[in-house]
């Protein structure tokens, strides 16, 4: 027979005959041995194998016991064979889906000694749909036809004793199986745990790096407001190296002018002090430059000009009183 491939539990349906009975793992051909031609028998596989031996499984299509060649790998795979000289197996359940809901139950003792147990899987996509399933059953007992969530895998052995080892040896190697697994999820977590601390310094490392950031960001923000002064200030400062000279004052210039005839004369009277007497002001409001004009015009009132008839106009000092002026009359002739 070819090597059966595929999973029944995963989307296939119709008879028997359409449906593989099994499933036959890829790696099995790692712990077979090769005979002389070329093929590799069941006894050889059993020979690294914990258990090996014979037990009647119930069949599928028709409903009795057909004797057939088991062998227990560590893998927790039940492989069995329709006798020890076969090459190919005709069946594999997997033992790894056995969980806390799917158990192994011993069944009845026949009265000629056979002893019949039975695997019971909750869940049929975790489950190993074979020959041996077509009766389905709940966990209290209760046989149900087709049922998809629970399957019932029943084996027997010719006594007891036979039994009753091999239930021990597959509760055994599954549990060694979950001690391995266990252990391997043990490692994993050490390993995700160790890369969780990496993770978590990179973390703390890149917060450092993120607040030297943020302080340099602070630093060039205050950098560029002091740039912006500077700027300013530059600006500005160019603004009144460019502005044109202020245009001095008549007064500012003539005090100018006053210092610079000291500092040439030497001799002469001070500019700025006959400016100074110009702009001064009596203690009454007048203005010295003004009293001094006036004074010509109240002297040349208070002289007497005297007019002769020969149009000479001479003038003479005042005689009498101030101010007065006095005509001569022409001389009568003798």
């Amino acid at each position: 027979r070819g090597r059966r491939r595929g999973r029944p539990w995963q989307g296939q349906s119709g008879s028997a005959e359409e449906t593989p009975s099994v499933v036959v793992p890829e790696a099995q051909s790692s712990h077979k041995d090769v005979d002389e031609g070329g093929a590799e028998t069941a006894a050889a596989f059993a020979r690294s194998a914990p258990k090996a031996g014979f037990l009647s499984k119930l069949g599928k299509n028709i409903h009795q016991y057909k004797r057939r060649f088991f062998v227990l790998k560590p893998t927790t795979h039940l492989y069995y064979f329709v006798s020890p000289t076969d090459s190919e197996p005709r069946g594999c359940i997997d033992l790894d889906c056995l969980s806390s809901t799917t158990t192994l139950r011993e069944v009845e003792t026949l009265p000629d000694g056979r002893f019949r147990f039975e695997i019971i899987i909750a869940d049929r996509e975790n489950g190993v749909y074979d020959e041996g399933t077509h009766v389905s059953t709940d966990l209290d007992g209760l046989e149900r036809t087709d049922n998809p969530h629970v399957q019932r895998i029943m084996l027997e052995a010719r006594n007891e004793e036979v039994g009753r080892e091999w239930m021990s040896m597959i509760d055994k190697e599954r549990l060694s199986c979950a001690r391995s697994d266990i252990d391997t999820l043990e490692h994993e977590k050490l390993e995700l745990q160790s890369r969780v601390d990496e993770l978590e310094k990179q973390v703390e490392n890149f917060r450092l790096v993120e607040k030297d950031r943020d302080m340099a960001v602070q630093d060039a923000s205050e950098w560029r407001k002091k740039f912006h002064r500077l700027d300013e200030a530059v600006r500005l400062l160019t603004q009144q190296i460019r502005r044109p000279p202020k245009i001095e004052s008549p007064k500012n210039a003539g005090e100018n002018s006053a210092e610079s005839g000291i500092l040439q004369g030497g001799n002469s009277v001070s500019a700025l002090d006959a400016t100074k007497n110009q702009s001064s002001v009596k203690d009454d409001g007048t203005d010295e430059t003004d009293t001094a004009e006036k004074e010509p015009r109240k002297y040349l009132q208070e002289d007497t000009v005297q007019i002769k008839t020969n149009n000479d106009i001479v003038d003479n000092p005042a005689e009498g009183s101030a101010g007065s002026v006095t005509f001569d009359q022409p001389r009568e002739s003798s």
